[in-house]
């Protein structure tokens, strides 16, 4: 198994680590969710597979899931095509927020295109039903920064997070989520954004926890950490010609911690 290194990071070695965004073959990613297992088996961690505007990649994972944890969660576009990351402690939370929110309201086939519905009613809803929600990479895809300044202190007031650390934005627009998570005292994750299998782990959350719960109860309350860290040529290259340009700057630079 291969274990992410947390050398000089000064993060506990009994804490956690989730790759809290990966895309699967369900919607725009291109591994299968065995797989994505299988490399979060390999590396010590969990997973959230947070597919756009669909669960059926995160509750096959829930399902097959055995001995690696899995936080239930999705990607959601509103109908401004501003991105946000919702998670559940359980699947069937995950499932009853899809039903009832989502899935009336989603266009067909168009995974990346907004739903029909707006930021704050999504995050209203995900509210009222115990989801923990994050604002997805602010400054990189999706129109967040964009929007009326009105509508985005609408959003903030709305968030429990944001998104610091984006396995596939670069280090100045992860700094500027950062700062932007300090200035409104939101809390803070980071995930791969990974649409390969060997970007998956690339950035995780720790946190103190052993499942979704308590994961998820420990990031609520500020006890967790980002990491980024650099992986390999030769791992990169498993997936042959399917790893995109874009992970590979990624992939080669130096690690970085959030705490």
């Amino acid at each position: 198994m291969l274990t992410l290194s947390r050398d000089g990071a000064g993060i506990p070695a009994d804490w956690l680590g989730v790759d809290m965004h990966v895309h699967s073959a369900a919607s725009d990613g291109l591994p299968c969710v065995d797989t994505i297992l299988e490399r979060a088996k390999r590396r010590g961690i969990g997973v959230a597979i947070t597919d756009h505007n669909t669960i059926a990649g995160s509750i096959e994972a829930c399902e097959k899931a055995n001995d690696v944890v899995v936080v239930p969660g999705i990607e959601v576009s509103s109908d401004q095509n501003v991105h946000m990351l919702v998670y559940f402690r359980r699947p069937s939370e995950l499932e009853s927020f899809f039903l009832r929110v989502i899935e009336p309201h989603c266009r067909s086939h168009l995974f990346c295109k907004g739903i029909h519905l707006p930021a704050t009613d999504i995050l209203a809803s995900a509210k009222e039903l115990s989801g923990f929600s994050a604002l997805a990479h602010p400054y990189g895809n999706g129109r967040f920064h964009c929007i009326a300044d009105e509508m985005r202190t609408e959003i903030l007031a709305l968030l429990d997070g944001i998104e610091i650390c984006n396995g596939v934005q670069s280090h100045r627009r992860n700094d500027k989520a950062n700062l932007l998570a300090q200035l409104t005292k939101l809390l803070r994750i980071g995930g791969s954004d990974a649409h390969v299998a060997c970007a998956c782990g690339h950035v995780c959350t720790y946190a103190p926890g052993h499942d979704a719960p308590s994961f998820l109860d420990a990031v609520g309350r500020g006890t967790s950490a980002v990491l980024s860290y650099p992986f390999s040529i030769k791992e990169a290259l498993e997936d042959g010609m399917t790893i995109a340009m874009r992970y590979l700057w990624h992939a080669m630079h130096r690690q970085k911690v959030w705490i």
